[in-house]
């Protein structure tokens, strides 16, 4: 059985897969993350389930805390009853109603999940209504071809019939199934980081498209790609390249024209289907395009019924219509206040247009636009108004935000926050606004893209543009501005704060859009520099061409701007965001930081702010591998000034360096103890716990700690495992190696060798690998390959004039010592000489011949 039914009144059913709760029938409305926990519980059939258990089965690889599991239980309780919960003394919760479906487990409590990694979905779409055909012959598309696009015009559907399909594949994928909305993405250059951002992959480096590849390479994914045309010239190649690098992946496209891919497979979306002349009323309702608008027309008035009159201008409407699935449900929406008969009438009336075409405009566009000009002149004017203003927003916004976009005290009648609200009830009811779920249980306001496109034209022919703008930017200045200083307070969890702010990611890339073309001077600095360091902060890394961009802004304004502490803080903040990808233009970020606060005009800055520009430059100095001593007196200076009070975001800024200072001085236990702390902060932060692992391999295995550098190392490879996080899944096996050549355990590094080096192209550091590789067959009695392995490191690190760390320096060293007393110094050097030139498909070949057995050797004994 597919889902579950308890209570009694009302009876409730759960349909786990389908994320639905039904009370008598009727949906209930209740947040996924509800759902989630729900259907935990009731797939325990009244046991009990700890709160950790609970957290991790409802939402499988997220950061989550007890506040949030509290959260959704309260919104489970106010829906099933207080009494339908229990919770234990020790913490423990249950599901109180008897349940009745599938079987209760066999002893103890569920197991976690361990399948494909979860859809990247937004809640549950709008029913599908009319399309199974069309899903159907999608579904075989994409069974037979790599590559699928679903063509139509706006409002037809393309990307609810992609939601769906995406629903039915989540389970069928490795990696999970991912929806990139492209509506957003305004710029070609920004294309790859978009991508990599939604898709959360590395594409890092000088070429972020090739990083990309590399990221995708071993992965098995289904991505769709919705609302491309815009992008089309510039998607096609990008799409091209990135099916031929990664053989396991499959794309779904939604455009209004084709990508003319060579393997691309076309699917043209039409119109509902209408009931043919002559049919008589009751057959007609099988038709999609009627089903349609029945469901939605009962939505609006839920005593909607027809009889055969009625029926009959129900036909009529939906051929005027032409089918469309966005026009019938606008028109679904006026049922209740025209009727179907006026309705019909009044369409017929206002569509009459649809028979003389408008030059360079496709016949459907004009059905649509019209459609949408009739639907606005059926608003009160309060919600015409919020509806243009509206228009500048880019995604969803909060109803703080859209009340400081959309009320102007100037208006001859203000709108105030009631009438907002009510404005956005009446906008939601007619389908022209829809709701989608915010922070944790919270509601956001997104225009939908057609009547977006809509709201623009009537903003511009109210002159309304430009002043909806500034308003916008200035609610994501104000937002920004917030967001940084609660991610450096006390009790930050970033699990909490990175997702909280990312929804309003959109919106302040339109601010800034703002920023670049229209802001005054003046606006700039009291505007653009809060909104800035904010929105530099939340960056994601993998939109490396956004971020390098905005790092630029953010430089040239800052230097604009009065001296002061804002753009001595954003000046540092970009330096801080770009040192790992440029070390020597973070310099000069902080240099020109450092010129405000200790120049000629010099002006007072808080200690923290002065802090944050000291960790940021010892830190680029030492990832340049020079001026040792110049970085560790900078961090002298970090050091005296650095409080116990103040927040962990803040003083783990100094851990970052403190590692790096430690390694150069080839000090183990210094890069212990600093390993340690940061472990100790990221735990505290609330970021994932493989994260947390990452240096603590590193600092236990150069300290000689080794089993605990294998359990960290262990550790990390499990989390990775399965995910898409290429990138820093090499770099745990290639840690993990050293710490179990040094621990004796040579098999088992074997094994991560091997399954490291076939994506050993999406790390930066293969030498490293190659050292480690080569301690490893000493130990297993295969002295020439890890002779040439030695010869490969070398020459890749001289001519990459990258330093070894601690730890790859005694790997290296190590297996020098053992093949020297193995092969002797003229053999080893001539060994040593031929694998400097190593191809490879020679190392490839090298990994597999004469693979050791799994006794072990004298050595490892």
């Amino acid at each position: 059985m597919s889902f579950y039914t308890f209570g009694d009144s009302p009876r409730f059913e759960c349909h786990p897969q389908h994320r639905r709760l039904l009370a008598d029938g009727k949906p209930v409305p209740i947040g996924a993350r509800a759902l989630a926990v729900l259907a935990v519980l009731v797939g325990q059939h009244g046991r009990v389930v700890g709160s950790g258990e609970l957290l991790r089965q409802a939402w499988p690889g997220e950061s989550a805390d007890a506040e949030l599991l509290a959260l959704q239980l309260r919104a489970l309780r106010n829906v099933l009853g207080e009494e339908a919960i229990e919770t234990t003394p020790d913490g423990g919760h249950r599901l109180a109603l008897k349940v009745h479906g599938a079987p209760p487990p066999q002893g103890g409590p569920a197991p976690e999940a361990s399948g494909p990694q979860g859809a990247d979905l937004a809640a549950e779409p709008k029913t599908l209504i009319g399309r199974d055909d069309d899903l159907a012959f999608v579904k075989r598309l994409l069974d037979q071809h790599r590559q699928v696009t679903v063509l139509g015009p706006g409002g037809m559907g393309k990307t609810l019939l992609a939601q769906h399909m995406l629903r039915r594949e989540q389970s069928q994928w490795a990696h999970g199934v991912c929806f990139v909305e492209l509506a957003a993405v305004d710029d070609a250059a920004l294309l790859v980081g978009a991508l990599a951002s939604a898709l959360k992959v590395s594409a890092n480096g000088p070429d972020t498209q090739a990083s990309l590849c590399r990221s995708l390479a071993s992965l098995q994914l289904l991505l769709v790609l919705d609302g491309a045309e815009h992008l089309a010239a510039v998607l096609a190649p990008l799409a091209q390249t990135l099916l031929d690098a990664a053989p396991g992946l499959r794309l779904l496209v939604t455009s209004q024209v084709p990508l003319k891919l060579r393997d691309e497979r076309l699917y043209r979306l039409g119109p509902l289907g209408l009931p043919p002349a002559g049919m008589a009323w009751p057959q007609a309702l099988g038709c999609g395009a009627l089903a349609l608008f029945m469901e939605r027309a009962r939505a609006a008035d839920p005593q909607f019924s027809l009889d055969a009159e009625q029926g009959a201008a129900a036909v009529a409407l939906c051929r005027a219509l032409e089918g469309l699935p966005l026009a019938i449900e606008l028109a679904a929406w006026r049922v209740p206040q025209l009727g179907v008969q006026g309705l019909a009438a009044s369409m017929h009336e206002r569509l009459q247009v649809l028979d003389v075409p408008q030059a360079g405009v496709p016949p459907r566009l004009q059905t649509l636009r019209n459609t949408l000009a009739w639907s606005h002149g059926l608003l009160d004017d309060t919600s015409q108004v919020v509806l243009r203003r509206m228009g500048v927003l880019q995604g969803s916004a909060e109803l703080d935000v859209l009340q400081q976009v959309v009320c102007d005290a100037r208006d001859p009648v203000p709108i105030d926050s009631w009438a907002l609200h009510d404005a956005l009830t009446v906008l939601t009811e007619r389908s022209l606004v829809s709701t989608v779920p915010g922070w944790r249980g919270g509601q956001r306001y997104r225009l939908l893209d057609t009547p977006r496109s809509f709201a623009l034209e009537q903003l511009a022919a109210a002159g309304e543009g430009e002043q909806a703008q500034r308003r916008l930017a200035l609610a994501m200045s104000r937002r920004m501005a917030d967001a940084f200083q609660a991610r450096y307070s006390q009790g930050v969890h970033v699990g909490s704060w990175s997702p909280r702010n990312l929804l309003d990611l959109d919106n302040a890339r339109a601010a800034v859009a703002w920023l670049r073309t229209q802001a005054t001077p003046a606006e700039q600095t009291s505007l653009g520099l809060p909104l800035l360091t904010g929105l530099l902060r939340l960056m994601p890394i993998e939109r490396q061409a956004e971020l390098l961009e905005l790092v630029a802004l953010c430089r040239r304004v800052a230097c604009e701007a009065e001296p002061g502490q804002p753009a001595v803080l954003a000046l540092q903040v970009a330096a801080q965001c770009v040192v790992s990808l440029d070390p020597q233009q973070a310099l000069v970020l902080v240099g020109l930081a450092f010129e405000r606060m200790d120049g000629p005009c010099a002006v007072p800055v808080a200690p923290q702010v002065r802090y944050r520009a000291l960790t940021t430059r010892a830190l680029g100095l030492l990832m340049q591998g020079q001026q040792l001593d110049v970085a560790l007196a900078v961090l002298q200076q970090a050091r005296a000034l650095e409080s116990a009070h103040w927040p962990a975001a803040l003083r783990m800024l100094r851990s970052v360096p403190e590692m790096w200072l430690a390694d150069r001085q080839e000090d183990p236990h210094a890069l212990y103890a600093a390993s340690y702390q940061f472990r100790e902060f990221v735990i505290e932060l609330g970021y994932e716990r493989w994260f947390a692992s990452r240096n603590m391999v590193n600092g236990a295995l150069a300290a000689g700690r080794l089993e605990e550098a294998v359990v960290y190392g262990r550790s990390q490879v499990r989390h990775l495992q399965g995910t898409r996080h290429t990138f820093y899944l090499v770099e745990a096996r290639i840690n993990l190696m050293g710490a179990l050549a040094a621990a004796g355990h040579t098999n088992e590094g074997l094994q991560h060798a091997r399954a490291a080096w076939f994506d050993i192209s999406a790390h930066s550091r293969p030498d490293a690998w190659a050292d480690n590789m080569a301690l490893l067959l000493a130990q297993s009695d295969r002295p020439e390959a890890a002779a040439r392995l030695l010869g490969y490191s070398q020459a890749w690190g001289e001519q990459h004039q990258v330093p070894r760390s601690i730890n790859e320096t005694t790997a290296h060293q190590r297996a020098h010592g053992l093949l020297l007393d193995d092969l002797g110094e003229q053999r080893l050097g001539q060994l040593f000489e031929a694998g400097r030139s190593l191809s490879v498909d020679a190392i490839t070949a090298l990994l597999y011949s004469d693979a050791p057995t799994p006794a072990p050797s004298p050595r490892q004994a």
